[in-house]
Order: structure tokens, then sequence, then C-alpha cells
């Protein structure tokens, strides 16, 4: 069911795409293509149901929708290389609509996914974050309509500025679900069998990416611990400041060292798990803390943290392109750069407000639309961290570790 979610959720991310950028040029939108698409929604759709009553998918309706998982694929990657960060926001407006599509059909067929299953506890998780999704909806329906006129308004601006960052930053993890899907209709885990047609990248770029996920994580949860405490008006807890002080130092030392060409060997890889298993309890605690009915104050040191976690993960990324020679990739990163220092600038202000009392209303729309980011990114997230560990011995976290 897994599979065949994510394929319904990248269709909903194409058919988005394709229907809001025709409305914002002004022209027809390519009706075979809609069509195609639509055809492909209502077969995923019939599937799900079955499934969801306990049928299985026999190896020749697999076999019929390899040709879907393959134009998902192509059409995925296009949609990402054609995006222009130095476009104007009513130009990037729907690419941001359609990654609030892919997500929220995501996170609606996981709620259905757990409900069939019996896991109710992780449906009545997930379904707490469907009200996020009305908002961004929302937002996304005002944007369009704006930038179908001209121009969108300032405030439609930051919610396409949102969308498009979360956009971004889930590239990999896009193209690695669609990747896994083939694997997954059959019923099996993806972690365990081999794609020998899939490239991949490197073992060091395995690595690199690895070891930047976790800085990633350490960074955010350093911050959010500073800032939270700094907006309650608390002392810090030093003892937990130490110990992420030091692991970012040792992480930094390791990055350092495999940027230079040193493989990580295999009792470095054994001394990183415990840290590893323990980013992931501790990110999954920063979600599960998080209260959206809170006041909006003690929503912003969330909202921050989850900024320097992503700007921490495009630094890495960046570094590690140029790292390995990926001229092409560093280029395309370094686009986001403008970016990202707006959204730390607009954190550090935002935490400084909270920390001298309540936050003015321009601020409070800042920090709702940080948080939603956030919700959207919550599985990614856990995603990169379950898979750090398979990296960092240098394998594809898509293929077998024997």
């Amino acid at each position: 069911m897994s599979g065949l979610n994510n394929l319904n959720a990248a269709l909903q991310r194409m058919y988005t795409f394709e229907t809001a950028s025709a409305l914002i040029a002004g022209g027809d939108a390519a009706q075979e293509r809609l069509d195609a698409y639509a055809g492909w929604l209502d077969r995923i759709d019939g599937h799900l149901i079955a499934l969801r009553d306990g049928e299985e998918l026999s190896p020749a309706q697999q076999e019929e929708l390899h040709p879907l998982i393959e134009l998902m694929t192509g059409a995925t990657e296009q949609y990402y290389a054609s995006y222009d960060a130095s476009a104007p926001p009513r130009e990037q407006a729907a690419f941001g609509a359609a990654h609030v599509a892919y997500v929220d059909a995501q996170v609606k067929g996981q709620v259905a996914i757990a409900e069939a299953v019996g896991d109710h506890e992780t449906a009545d998780r997930l379904r707490q974050q469907l009200p996020v999704f009305i908002r961004l909806n929302n937002e996304v329906q005002g944007a369009i309509a704006m930038s179908t006129q001209g121009a969108p308004s300032a405030e439609a601006q930051g919610w396409i500025r949102e969308h498009v960052t979360v956009m971004t930053k889930d590239e990999h993890a896009m193209l690695l679900q669609l990747g896994a899907v083939r694997t997954m209709l059959a019923g099996l885990d993806p972690r365990d069998v081999a794609d020998v047609a899939r490239p991949g990248p490197s073992p060091h770029q395995q690595q690199l990416q690895a070891l930047g996920d976790i800085l990633a994580a350490l960074d955010r949860l350093f911050a959010f611990d500073r800032d939270s405490a700094r907006i309650a008006g608390v002392e810090l807890d030093q003892g937990r400041h130490a110990t992420l002080t030091g692991w970012f130092a040792k992480i930094e030392s390791q990055i350092a060292a495999v940027r230079a060409g040193a493989d990580i060997g295999p009792e470095d890889q054994e001394l990183l798990h415990p840290l590893v298993d323990w980013l992931i309890v501790d990110t999954e605690r920063f979600y599960a803390a998080y209260d959206p009915a809170a006041p909006i104050r003690t929503q912003t040191a969330f909202a921050a943290a989850h900024i320097y976690f992503s700007d921490a993960q495009m630094k890495e990324r960046r570094a590690a392109a140029r790292a390995v020679g990926d001229e092409i990739e560093f280029d395309r990163l370094r686009r986001f750069v403008p970016m990202f220092l707006q959204l730390v600038d607009g954190a550090q202000r935002a935490v400084a407000i909270a920390a001298q009392g309540e936050l003015t209303g321009e601020v409070q729309n800042w920090v709702r639309n940080q948080v939603d980011v956030m919700v959207q990114d919550r599985e990614v997230d856990l995603q990169q961290l379950r898979t750090a560990k398979t990296m960092l011995a240098g394998h594809d976290p898509l293929k077998p570790t024997a």
C-alpha cells in the first residue's frame, strides 16, 4: 500500500503542477496528459481500495504499473530540473502548490493505510496534521489566484517561498521514494533488495550525505534547546548542551576528513551508531513536543530550529557536491543561498522578539508558516536518519548492505 500511496502522491503533484502552471501562464493545460494522469489516479485508487479489503496485487497488476513508475520518475526529475530559484515568485507558485499537493495526498494516504492495518495510534498522530494541510491548501489557492492576475501580495510571496523551500530540500527523498516503488509493489522491503538499474550516489557521497544529515539534526536540537530556554527565560541544560557540542565537533571533524578523501572505517561507523539511534529518538520527541494549539510565542523555537536544520543540510549538500567534483549540483544548490540567508535572518529576529514578549502580527504569521513547513518535513527527516547507518557504511539505502 505504501508503494501505491507514493505513486498516487507523485501523480497528484504532477497533475497540480500542470494545472497551476497553465492557470498562471494564462494558457491551456496539456489536456491529453491531464487525462492520462486522471486515468492513472483512478486505477491507483481502485488498487488501494482492493488492498485495504485484504486483496494483493497480482504480478500482472504490478507489471502494468511499471510504465507509471518510469513516467513519474522522469516527470519528477524534470519538475525539479525546471525550477528556477531566481524566477519571480509568480513563476514559482505552481512548484510550491504541487509539492503541497504531494505531501497532502501522502499524509492522507498514510492515515488510510494505518487504519487499514489496525495501527490506530499512528493514524491518530497523522490525523493531527490534517488541519495544517487545510491551511496550506488555502494558501496555495490564494497564491495561485493572485499569480494569475499578476504579482502575488507580499504575504502570498511568503507562502510561495516557504512551499518551495520544502520542495527543494525534499528532492533527494522524493526520488528515493519513487526508486523504491517497484520493489514495494512486490511486497518487499526496498532496503533488502538490490536495484541494479539505479546507479545511485558513490560510497563517498553516501557517507558525506549521512554525516551532513546527522550534523543538521544536531544543529536543530542544539538551536531548539538554546532558543527555547531564551524565550522561556530559563537556564540552558548545560549537561545536554555539552553533549551536543561534543558530538557536533566530532561530526565536523569526520566531514572534513571525508571531504579530503578519507573513508569512515568500520570502527568509526560503529562509534557513530549510538548517536544515530539517539538522534532518531530525540527527533521524534522534538516533533511529538510540538503543539499547534500552544501560544504562538512558544512555537517560535520550533520554527527557528527547523530553519537552522534545513540551512545546515543545504550547506552540507553544497559542500559535498563540491568535494566530489559535482559542479552542476553545486551550482544548482548555490541558487538557494539567498533564500536561506533570508530564512535564517527571519529566525533570528523572531526568536529575539519572542524572548522580549509577545509577537507582532507579521511575526506570528511567519512562525505559523514555518511550523507548517516543519510538519510537512517530519516523515522525510526521520527517514533520512533511519538510513544513516547504511549510508555511513557507503551503501545505498535501497540496496543490500551485506
